[in-house]
Formats: C-alpha cells, structure tokens, sequence
C-alpha cells in the first residue's frame, strides 16, 4: 500500500499552526468574560498569557504531519509552555525516531492499543497500511529508548477485545513496550465509531476494573495506582519508571 505521506511544502508552518491555535482559543473563551461569576482576574490571564498545555490529538494521526518535530521544539522554546502530549495509533516509527533523534518528544507519549492480535488489529483498526501490525509493534519495541513520559492507552470494546482468552497477549505487548503507564478504558459511543459499534459495547466502569485486575495478575512490575468511575478507567504504573514525576499546574 502506497506510504500515506504529507509533503514539507504542501503544509502550513509549525510557527502558523501554534499562532492560529492561540489566536482560535481566545475566540473560544471570550464569551465566558460576560458571566456574571467570571474571575476577572484569571479570565483577564487566560487572554494574556500564552497557552500551558498542548495536547497534539483528536483530529487525525499527528505524526504524519512531517513537521511534528519542529511543532515540539517551537513549543518547548515558549517559557510559558509546561507539558506537550501527542497521541499516535504507532503506524509511523520512522518519524518518532527522528523526533528522538533530534531532540523533539513531547513531554508526554500516548500510543493508542485496541488489539493485541494481528487479526483482531485489522478487524477494529482498519488500518491504513498493510504493515499496521508490524509497524505498532515497532513502536511498541521502541517505546523504551524514547526519553519522554510513555503511556499505553488500552481501549476496552465489549464484544471484540475483551475476553479473558486475549490477557496473555495484551500483558506480552505491554511488557515489551516498558511504558511507564497503562491506561485501560472503556469504549465510548461517540463520534464516528457509532456507524461500526454499538451502545451495547460500552463496558461499564466494574467490567474496566475486572478484566483490569486480571491483567495486573499477568504483569510482573506494573500495579494499579488509580481508577475514576465516572470515566470508567483504570490507570497502572510501572515500578521502575524514571518518567513519573507529575507536570507541574
């Protein structure tokens, strides 16, 4: 299948992307300025000041755009800046390497994990390359030489990817990838996905916290640390992480 590639000169600058997400907030939060309640003075702020927290995800995979790097260091240079999360479904380990390489993660690394079979990575993922599989494992693989936060985010769908048979192999990619946290979380009926799920594939937040506790039995240094019913999931940590100090507010 033909390599899904964004050209350097076909897309917008680091530099325009940061200034119109700047300029598209302030738009967003003005209104709350006419409440009657608003904090003046924090809402006056929050107009000034430049953005804390970037999170680089929801609207496609990120790290096509083959100037993901450079976005990174632009952000890192702005003093006001705190954390930068980027969240990948892993089909492009090249340009990870090259962003390790040149000094460009995110603070922070989500990888997104639904399946943990290659027939089963078809069936939910329907990926865009013939070599989906081979290429998350290759992120997997290369998840423990990146020096950045590192978090597996396990997705639970009620119906595909949640039978007790699948633990094993869940635990095998997991332990491979050394990442410093896992999130297990339900499946939402939201957005696009209800055209392929349904409701019914929605586990509740006790189904996330079971099939979590078994999971935790497989994993020899990971143990579970907290969970939030509300948003039905449950986090681990890994023993020996050196990437878990918390981002400063």
């Amino acid at each position: 299948m033909k390599k899904i590639e964004m050209k350097e000169n076909e897309v917008e600058s680091p530099e325009e992307i940061i200034k119109k997400c700047v300029e598209q907030r302030k738009r967003l939060i003005n209104g709350i300025g006419g409440a009657e309640d608003v904090n003046r003075k924090a809402f006056d702020i929050s107009l000034r000041k430049f953005p804390s927290h970037w999170a680089i995800s929801l609207s496609g995979e990120p790290t096509i755009y083959p100037l993901i790097g450079k976005l990174v260091v632009a952000l890192k240079a702005e003093k006001d800046v705190k954390s930068i999360f980027i969240v990948t479904n892993g089909q492009e380990p090249e340009r990870l390497k090259q962003m390790a390489k040149d000094d460009a993660l995110p603070t922070q690394l989500y990888v997104s994990l639904v399946a943990s079979n290659e027939m089963l990575f078809k069936k939910i993922n329907k990926p865009a390359y013939k070599d989906g599989w081979k290429r998350l494992n290759e992120t997997l693989e290369l998840l423990p030489k990146l020096n950045c936060r590192r978090v597996i985010r396990l997705t639970l769908i009620k119906g595909l990817n949640d039978s007790d048979e699948l633990i094993d192999e869940f635990a095998e990619l997991l332990e491979k990838s050394k990442t410093d946290f896992i999130e297990v979380k339900s499946y939402m009926h939201l957005g696009l996905s209800r055209q392929r799920l349904r409701e019914e594939n929605m586990p509740y937040h006790e189904d996330v916290k079971a099939w979590s506790e078994k999971l935790a039995s497989k994993l020899g240094n990971y143990r579970i640390i907290d969970e939030d019913r509300q948003s039905r999931i449950v986090l681990f940590r890994r023993n020996d992480s050196k990437h878990c100090n918390i981002i400063q507010k």
